[in-house]
């Protein structure tokens, strides 16, 4: 089940880029799956991000995950899902302070490319 920090984002999720939405269900229906927990967004629009600002980035909620169960999520779908380019991450782990400029908290970045297809693997 995918849940939302508030209202408003709750909103802004149906506005997000249809790739990231079909990316976000299948991360949920992972987690529902494989730990029993839902996945909270924290955030989806955000005005100075261009993956976010784009409608094409969502930050999720970790601290309701062991250390085991992000690990697990991350390679999930790094394993499955490919950005399309090579080069570029559709999940960005920021569990840790540091791991990203402007960290504020721990969580997990997903985001899809500005064209290409998302890719699912077997």
């Amino acid at each position: 089940m995918i849940k939302f920090k508030d209202d408003l984002i709750r909103h802004e999720f149906y506005r997000l880029d249809k790739r990231l939405m079909a990316v976000i269900y299948l991360i949920g229906g992972f987690a529902r799956q494989e730990f029993k927990k839902d996945i909270t967004i924290t955030c989806a629009y955000r005005g100075d991000s261009g993956t976010h600002k784009d409608w094409r980035a969502v930050d999720m909620r970790t601290r309701n995950l062991s250390s085991e169960e992000g690990d697990k999520l991350v390679a999930f779908v790094n394993d499955h899902i490919d950005y399309g380019d090579g080069k570029h991450f559709v999940i960005k782990d920021e569990r840790l302070p540091g791991s990203s400029q402007n960290w504020t908290a721990p969580h997990i970045h997903v985001q899809v490319p500005p064209r290409d297809e998302v890719k699912l693997r077997a």
